[in-house]
């Protein structure tokens, strides 16, 4: 599932305020928006070179299978594929990109290779996205978003926790929303990202029979 919203950043700002339709002004987007305009050039790059890695490979069309979303040259993997080799195979052909610093395997094994309500996934990732828009203090420009099967996978940067907590509270109360896997980062005001302290994801923050499952590699 290709993401509207990785569409929207790499159009000029004043096109993407015509499109989401938000109030917010092109100097209050700059500076909530956590990666440069040099590091959104490298994702695309990487993006490209995968893709055409994908397609070269050949390995149980990966470029159909697999969706590729990327946030300051992290990798994150998602979707179906027939074996845990093949995984592994997507994420060593994902390694062999220019310039990736990470990459995540969220790959779902699932040998009988039946087929998901994709349509369900697009509404479920429709009205998150709506909800992230209109909600004060998220700015899901930072995000990359992704729903395989009902599960979300989120991988970006938050400013602070307060909007790492109010963004994944949405995302569990989003209608149809079985699972969410996140792989945030808490970013500081300048450029550097610091590491996700692990209180974030646990059960005193998080009740227990909430469907979360938050994930740090870092």
């Amino acid at each position: 599932m290709k993401r509207l919203l990785s569409l929207l950043v790499l159009l000029p700002l004043t096109a993407c305020f015509g499109i989401v339709g938000t109030a917010v002004t092109e100097t209050g987007v700059s500076v909530a928006e956590q990666r440069s305009f040099g590091s959104k050039m490298d994702d695309n790059v990487i993006y490209a070179e995968i893709s055409k890695l994908y397609l070269e490979k050949d390995v149980d069309n990966l470029l159909i299978n697999v969706t590729v979303d990327l946030h300051n040259q992290r990798v994150m993997l998602t979707g179906d594929v027939k074996s845990e080799e093949i995984a592994q195979k997507a994420v060593a052909i994902a390694w062999q990109a220019k310039n990736v610093k990470e990459v995540i395997n969220e790959l779902n094994i699932n040998p009988g290779g039946s087929l998901w309500d994709s349509a369900q996934d697009e509404l479920i990732q429709t009205n998150l996205e709506a909800r992230y828009l209109t909600t004060k203090g998220v700015w899901v420009i930072n995000y990359s978003i992704n729903v395989v099967r009902g599960t979300v996978y989120i991988l970006g940067v938050v400013h602070n926790r307060a909007e790492l907590d109010k963004a994944l509270e949405i995302a569990r109360t989003t209608k149809g929303v079985k699972k969410v896997v996140a792989h945030l980062k808490i970013s500081t005001e300048g450029p550097a990202e610091q590491q996700l302290p692990p209180s974030n994801y646990s059960n005193e923050s998080i009740p227990q029979d909430a469907p979360i499952s938050s994930k740090s590699n870092y």
